[in-house]
């Protein structure tokens, strides 16, 4: 899998921990959901610096 298609499954990814987080949840479930945003989130930044070196 090139970069490109790992960025673009990641920006899938955090869309749909967008509509997930809209519905209610329990306190834990959204430390762990918000958790798992964040990581994405900073592995997607990696990947585009590593695109732009």
């Amino acid at each position: 899998m090139n970069t490109t298609e790992m960025a673009k499954g990641m920006q899938a990814t955090l869309a749909a921990l967008d509509r997930t987080l809209a519905q209610p949840h329990s306190r834990d479930e959204r430390a762990r959901l918000e958790a798992r945003r964040r990581d994405i989130e900073r592995k997607l930044a990696e990947l585009r610096r590593e695109r732009a070196a």
